[in-house]
């Protein structure tokens, strides 16, 4: 009976070590891996390039052809968030190139039909990081 006892406590405080084991390897497990690191980079660098075609598209587009002002200048306003999103999104180089461009944004993004040479240097470096990374984004667009 004491055998039998006995056997039955190592069985269980096996198992119960194993439980333990394998919740260790469950939180190593939810760390970020390589490849979904690069899925987020990938999609931060498609959505980054998508937003400097959506600014170019409004800089270079009279007002009325989009259908008016407020509707112009809402869409206008809305491109900064749409940058920041996809910085939130990337990691290591590349981030910190898309965070550079947001810094660099005059306060009015109209200004840049005027002055658009920073703006074209920040977002070639963004391109330039994406395409280094092995990420490579064909909407990417300067004012340039």
């Amino acid at each position: 009976m004491k055998t039998k006892t006995t056997a039955l406590a190592v069985l269980i405080l096996g198992a119960c070590f194993g439980l333990a084991g394998c919740a260790g390897e469950s939180d190593v497990a939810s760390a970020p891996t390589p490849s979904e690191h690069a899925d987020t980079n990938a999609q931060a660098c498609r959505e980054f390039g998508n937003a400097t075609l959506e600014l170019g598209t409004l800089i270079t587009t009279d007002e009325s052809e989009m259908g008016g002002f407020e509707v112009w200048q809402e869409r206008l306003e809305a491109v900064p968030d749409r940058f920041d999103v996809a910085s939130l999104k990337a990691s290591g180089t590349i981030a910190e190139r898309m965070e550079t461009v947001i810094e660099n944004l005059p306060d009015s993004l109209s200004d840049l039909a005027i002055e658009s040479d920073d703006y074209s240097s920040d977002v070639k470096r963004v391109y330039n990081a994406c395409e280094a990374g092995g990420y490579p984004v064909e909407s990417f667009a300067t004012l340039s």
